[in-house]
């Protein structure tokens, strides 16, 4: 594993996020990025830098198939899709461009097709943070939104409840993009 403090981890999602806006800047208004990155540090900086750029999260689970991932990404209409290696993006887009901030890089697929159309304004009035979908056990996979204010509240929550402080460790067992 990889062992970094706060004052760390907040630099790398401050220049991260900075990275993102700059790379969007020239491809207009993206609202909802999807992040196809493996278990590890880039996976949390990046997602992260998107939550610092007040952007939606869509994360793309690596155990899906290309087809399975297209779908996922249409349902939710991202703009774009940051990739890395070793969890690659291997669908159309219009545009792709590195993007770094110090030591992660990535690639950025911007102007990704098939998106349904997704009520803007509805949306928007949840200020959604996270785009998650459901296992899909009890029937179709559904997308979850979770705003902003909702993920603060339940990190709070999780933060008050467990006591967690400068010194404790947490082991991570589950996929990132779950």
């Amino acid at each position: 594993g990889v062992a970094t403090d706060f004052a760390t981890l907040e630099k790398e999602v401050h220049a991260a996020a900075d990275a993102l806006r700059e790379a969007l800047s020239a491809a207009g208004n993206c609202t909802r990025i999807g992040i196809s990155i493996p278990n590890g540090k880039a996976h949390i900086v990046w997602s992260l830098a998107v939550l610092c750029c007040d952007w939606t999260l869509v994360p793309v689970p690596g155990e899906l198939a290309q087809p399975e991932k297209e779908i996922l990404l249409g349902m939710t209409a991202v703009a774009a899709v940051l990739a890395v290696e070793g969890q690659p993006w291997t669908g159309v887009s219009e545009k792709t461009m590195p993007v770094s901030a110090g030591e992660l890089c990535a690639l950025f697929h911007i102007g990704i097709p098939g998106a349904v159309d997704v009520p803007e304004d509805a949306l928007a009035a949840v200020h959604p943070a996270l785009i998650r979908f459901s296992s899909g056990t009890t029937g179709t996979s559904k997308g979850v939104v979770i705003s902003h204010a909702a993920l603060l509240a339940r990190v709070q929550a999780c933060n008050g409840h467990l006591g967690i402080m400068p010194g404790d460790r947490v082991l991570w067992i589950l996929p990132m993009a779950h």
